[in-house]
């Protein structure tokens, strides 16, 4: 009697599998959506062309049944990309499973972690600061108003616009402190170009060098180095910028930018242009007036009459970017001119209206870059060669008062320093020529991810 029922209850169980295989003639398909972390997905599935279709679990299975055939089975699921596969659905193989990549156009945000060049060097053991210039692009901020804000750097500037700039790095001043654009000797752009100069629109950042300074900045600066890293433009861009400030003082900057994405070809252009009378008031034991009738001194309050300032630069690069024998390959010239009147000598009691100071720099320059040039070598190579002029202009020894006004005497003449002379002895149009060629290689060799055997040689 129990091998009966146990036999009843077998066929039973055999009868149920078969319906349950196979009802009307369908089969059963089943699988399981995941993400590419292996997350279960709530998605559609169903056989395009048909109105066979099902949604999975909570766990991402699903499960319908079908009629025996060659379908498109379809899975789609928001914030993935949708998946078709053709199948053969049999008595044999119905067990499909898929995995779904995001759909990134639909993400709400997608979050990029990497380095930046500055904390690299951080982390290779320098003392580095780095200024970003971004946000200054958008309000009336000098480069030297953001530099000066940086830990353990002060600027002591002895005027308004292209005066004299003194640097200290962590109390080191003077010729220990080099002054770099790019990598290269700011001296050899002329005077036009210096930080107060170059507006922050076509500056990427600086890196402010304490103490050690890397090799590929080879130099002899042993308390520090300023690297001016100038603004690697897009493909296609133009952009512009124009201020107005106190005592009549312009700035203005243009940077352009073309690359053909065939070739590789790419031109750059930038200008500045900077002006400021310098006009600012002055006072003190030195600011006076001196009465030729009765000799009575009297201090006065005057403004810089004689303190203009005027600056301009243009740069044009042509070459190749990012193309297979190189990462840059450039040929570019700059020009630059400075002109600055002299108001006064080692101290304000020397007065000048007419003395000025003028300088205009030609450089050309070559630069080549190229990452694995061969498997795990880096080279890095630039040369420059640049052609100033530096003048002092005085020809015209009148002595002039804080007043702006030219000196005289009891009988109403012009008092003169020295007949023939200038305002600071002898009458020049001298004019004393620079010519400096720099050249600088680096040749690196990537021995492990970590560690880097580098040869650097810099010729001036």
């Amino acid at each position: 009697m129990m091998l009966r029922s146990l036999c009843l209850l077998l066929f039973y169980t055999f009868c149920q599998s078969v319906a349950l295989a196979s009802t009307n003639g369908k089969v059963i398909i089943s699988g399981k959506i995941v993400s590419e972390d292996g997350e279960p997905i709530y998605a559609t599935v169903y056989l395009k062309n048909t109105i066979v279709g099902t949604i999975t679990k909570e766990n991402g299975s699903f499960m319908m049944e079908v009629t025996p055939g060659k379908y498109c089975l379809a899975v789609s699921a928001i914030g993935y990309l949708p998946v078709e596969e053709q199948v053969n659905i049999s008595g044999n193989h119905n067990h499909f499973d898929f995995v779904l990549k995001a759909d990134i156009a639909m993400l709400d945000e997608v979050t990029v972690v990497a380095k930046s060049d500055s904390r690299y060097e951080r982390e290779r053991g320098f003392a580095l600061s780095s200024v970003q210039t971004g946000k200054a692009m958008l309000g009336n901020f000098a480069t030297t108003e953001l530099l000066n804000r940086t830990a353990g750097v002060k600027l002591r500037q002895s005027g308004g616009v292209g005066s004299d700039i003194q640097y200290n790095i962590n109390g080191m001043s003077g010729n220990s402190i080099r002054i770099l654009i790019d990598g290269v000797p700011m001296e050899n752009y002329g005077s036009s170009f210096s930080i107060s100069s170059i507006p922050p629109s076509m500056i990427e950042r600086i890196d402010v060098y304490k103490g050690v300074v890397p090799a590929h900045l080879t130099d002899d600066a042993l308390g520090g180095a300023i690297n001016v890293i100038l603004k690697k433009p897009a493909n296609k861009s133009i952009s512009t910028s124009y201020t107005y400030g106190s005592f009549n003082t312009h700035k203005w900057d243009f940077n352009g930018n073309f690359r053909d994405d065939k070739t590789g070809f790419v031109v750059q252009g930038s200008a500045f242009f900077n002006h400021s009378n310098n006009n600012y008031d002055v006072w003190g034991d030195k600011v006076k007036v001196t009465d030729p009738q009765n000799g009575k001194v009297r201090r006065i309050k005057s403004e810089r009459f004689h303190d203009k300032y005027q600056s301009k630069g243009i740069t044009l690069n042509i070459g190749f970017t990012n193309v297979k024998w190189a990462d840059r390959f450039l040929l570019g010239g700059i020009y630059s001119d400075m002109k600055k009147d002299i108001q006064h000598g080692a101290t304000m009691e020397v007065v000048y209206g007419n003395r000025q100071s003028r300088q205009h720099t030609y450089m050309g320059k070559l630069l080549y870059e190229k990452k694995n040039l061969v498997k795990n070598l880096d080279v890095n190579a630039n040369l420059t060669f640049a052609s100033g002029t530096r003048q002092i202009v005085d020809t015209i020894p009148y002595m002039y008062t804080w007043e702006g006004k030219i000196m005289i005497d009891r009988e109403g003449n012009p008092v003169i320093w020295k007949k023939g002379g200038g305002e600071a002895g002898k009458a020049t149009l001298a004019a004393n020529l620079e010519k400096n060629l720099t050249g600088r290689i680096r040749a690196a060799y990537h021995i492990h991810p970590s560690q880097t055997f580098a040869i650097n040689y810099l010729y001036n």
